[in-house]
């Protein structure tokens, strides 16, 4: 809870919001807020804040840049020669290469697959708290906790849904078959037509 607490303090919340956030009152807060030990954590934690906010403007700045570049080589390219444009489009090739490689997941290094991690910037008092295990996977958010499944049992989890779809799929086909015969007329009977018909 001191954890969190800090953290609160540090993105700049008031104690009686720090107080409701985590579920204590603000007197509570405010004593942990005076304590010298705490402030140089929550002093640390702002600068921490502070640059990571700046480490994103700045990347802003770069993408409005490229942009800016990007529409000014558009609207130039009639008029540009062929070895300009060659360079112009080695560039962008290279940029969305970093771009792609840094946007995926995963990817093969060595033979083995390599998974990064998705870094999202999310207000800390909207994260919950997250619980790892000895090998620093996650195993709880919050007060969820996550089960772990063995590919076995995955793919027999991922088989009963199948199965229950087309289960739901014919019986939607049956009844769509029962409307459809209310409304087609009944055969008639030849023995019922009149001979002069």
């Amino acid at each position: 809870m001191i954890d969190r607490i800090v953290s609160y303090a540090s993105q700049g919340f008031s104690s009686t919001a720090i107080a409701s956030m985590v579920n204590t009152s603000p007197e509570y807060v405010e004593q942990i807020l005076q304590d010298p030990q705490y402030k140089s954590l929550i002093l640390t934690e702002q600068q921490k804040f502070a640059t990571l906010k700046a480490d994103t403007e700045l990347e802003s700045s770069y993408t409005q840049l490229e942009k800016r570049i990007l529409r000014q080589v558009t609207e130039s390219l009639p008029f540009a020669e062929f070895r300009d444009l060659t360079r112009a489009m080695e560039t962008l090739i290279r940029r969305k290469q970093q771009l792609s490689m840094h946007e995926h997941s995963s990817f093969v290094v060595n033979g083995n697959a390599q998974f990064n991690t998705v870094v999202l910037s999310i207000p800390r008092a909207a994260a919950p708290e997250i619980t790892l295990n000895s090998q620093r996977e996650v195993i709880a958010i919050g007060n969820k906790s996550l089960a772990p499944m063995q590919a076995g049992a995955v793919r027999s989890l991922f088989d009963t849904i199948q199965k229950k779809k087309e289960q739901a799929l014919l019986s939607k086909r049956e009844q769509q078959t029962q409307q459809m015969q209310q409304y087609i007329p009944r055969a008639v009977d030849v023995t019922t037509i009149p001979e002069d018909f």
